[in-house]
């Protein structure tokens, strides 16, 4: 599948419509990653999804008002994954890399 495809796609990552997408503005580090993900300062209610780059679902987390939220990636093999990451009305969408 091309990007075009996965934009076009009903079950894709990228289809989204009643929230507005953005650059992702979050302080998400480090990237790349060997294991654990930080999203820098206190970012309230979080929602965290992690796909493979065909789309697929691997890992759906809720972060709630921590001082630095994580997310543990170290289970996962070395690769190229898409972070969503909902905030209020707000989505981002940033491409993540698993050393």
């Amino acid at each position: 599948r091309t990007d075009s495809d996965l934009i076009n796609s009903p079950e894709s990552v990228y289809n989204i419509s009643s929230a507005s997408t953005q650059l992702f503005p979050l302080n998400m580090y480090p990237n790349p990653t060997t294991g654990t993900i930080h999203f820098g300062g206190n970012q309230g209610m979080l929602e965290l999804m992690l796909y493979t780059l065909s789309g697929e679902l691997i890992r759906s987390e809720s972060v709630r008002n921590k001082e630095t939220p994580i997310m543990n990636l170290s289970s996962l093999r070395p690769g190229v994954y898409i972070l969503e990451v909902k905030r209020e009305n707000e989505i981002y969408i940033e491409r993540l890399i698993k050393k």
